[in-house]
């Protein structure tokens, strides 16, 4: 596994934490679509790893953390 699948996961992982502590049940509607985002998120981060497409993936890095912040 490459440096940059690891990152993708931490992110991954990092937004599971803060669905499973933050937001105890699974009725909020807004925590399910923050879920489906950051799934979505972390398959475009791949394949732009896999690319090497390094100036995209700076771009959406920075679009789906204003998203999700």
């Amino acid at each position: 596994m490459s440096l940059n699948e690891l990152i993708t996961f931490y992110i991954l992982l990092n937004g599971w934490q803060r669905r499973i502590f933050l937001n105890q049940t699974n009725d909020n509607p807004q925590d399910t679509r923050f879920t489906a985002f950051l799934v979505n998120f972390g398959i475009g981060l791949l394949h732009h790893f896999q690319e090497n497409k390094i100036g995209e993936f700076v771009q959406i890095f920075v679009i789906g953390y204003a998203v999700i912040s």
